[in-house]
């Protein structure tokens, strides 16, 4: 999951690019994966989504392995299940974002969203850890 990329076009417009690993919440660093209502990785390990998705035109959806040697073929099963009609005129196109900071200084926010015009957000995985020690010390409270 942290070697194939995933990239989602909608209507002409590339609205997701990261990892798999990312887009599922699966996170890297052993722990176990997340497992939420609309996506995470299930018991049996497969990865699931059920974030709507909605487009008018076309959409696409594409793995690409990341390592450049020579690889066997993805192999992928999937479903898609289709609402059988056009999305309203004013739904927003499905969309998800990565950003990954090695290391902040103490005392700096760190941007985590920065959108504009009509939509949702729905969610956020966050993984943080300390750079060079096993603390915990960058959390602040009950997280």
């Amino acid at each position: 999951w942290t070697e194939t990329e995933l990239v989602l076009n909608f209507d002409g417009q590339q609205r997701v690019r990261m990892l798999l690993s990312d887009f599922f919440a699966a996170g890297r660093r052993g722990l176990s994966p997340s497992r939420s209502l609309l996506i995470g990785v299930d018991a049996g390990d497969f990865l699931y989504s059920y974030f709507p998705m909605p487009f008018f035109e076309n959409a696409a959806v594409n793995l690409r392995r990341l390592d450049q040697a020579e690889s066997p073929p993805i192999e992928a099963f999937f479903s898609i299940r289709l609402a059988g009609r056009q999305p309203f005129s004013g739904s927003g196109l499905f969309g998800a974002q990565l950003r990954h900071s090695k290391a902040t200084d103490v005392g700096d926010d760190v941007l985590l969203l920065n959108l504009h015009g009509q939509g949702k957000w729905v969610g956020l995985f966050v993984e943080l850890g300390s750079v060079g020690n096993a603390s915990r010390g960058y959390l602040e409270g009950d997280e």
